[in-house]
């Protein structure tokens, strides 16, 4: 009898850690969005002079509260430009590898998307489905970028969370 407690007890943790540990892991379920962080993030910064090319970040962030939207508001978009200056075509071998936002201790990353364009020196990629944060809320956008086998990070602090109604 107490194999069979101490089987049942063990499946029950065991299935109970596991739920914990997939809503931990995956809190967005089919939007590209976790937890994952990098040490590099937290030194990144505004301008990045990669080869003579200066890399900067203009990220637009909004949610939608328009009436066709649920009352909590649609889910977090983030437009991210990436402005390359000293050059009149954005660098091809010059890719996105990841975005995080961070929140005070709030920390949430997003893996490239196919929504993906470039005119001229700026690249614009579109990130969907984030976080419910804010809106009027600031935090700072983060990507990391690979110049042909060597990653860096550019930051844009204190952006704030717009809303359209």
């Amino acid at each position: 009898m107490r194999k069979k407690i101490g089987l049942v007890l063990a499946l029950v943790s065991f299935t109970l850690f596991s739920t914990v540990l997939l809503i931990y892991m995956w809190p967005f379920p089919d939007s590209g969005w976790d937890y994952y962080t990098e040490p590099s993030i937290f030194s990144a910064m505004e301008e990045v002079d990669v080869n003579g090319i200066i890399y900067s970040l203009e990220p637009y962030m909004w949610r939608d509260f328009m009436p066709s939207s649920p009352p909590d508001g649609k889910p977090l978009i983030v437009i991210v430009r990436i402005r390359a200056l000293g050059v009149d075509i954005f660098p091809s071998l010059t890719k996105i590898e990841r975005l995080w936002l961070i929140d005070g201790l709030n920390v949430i990353s997003a893996l490239p998307t196919e929504e993906l364009s470039v005119n001229g020196n700026v690249l614009e990629m579109v990130f969907r489905n984030g976080p419910k944060w804010g809106p009027g809320i600031t935090v700072d956008v983060i990507v990391k970028l690979n110049d042909n086998n060597f990653p860096f990070c550019v930051k844009a602090v204190n952006q704030t969370i717009q809303r359209t109604d």
